[in-house]
């Protein structure tokens, strides 16, 4: 329940990762920092913002 913002609140060297295939979205509901807040933002705005490296963590099932 509830989300962690993707941005404005790591420590220094933290890292972001991003599931790659979120990057096929056209738009994402992310946390905006504050409780029952959400942003809507496009993947490419994402990653620029919260400086993420897209990951490839889900893996297709067979």
């Amino acid at each position: 329940i509830g989300s962690i913002p993707p941005f404005c609140w790591q420590p220094e060297g933290f890292r972001t990762i991003i599931e790659a295939s979120l990057l096929e979205e056209e738009i994402l509901g992310v946390g905006a920092g504050e409780w029952g807040n959400e942003i809507l933002i496009t993947p490419e705005q994402l990653v620029k913002a919260s400086k993420a490296v897209p990951y490839d963590i889900v893996q297709p099932a067979e």
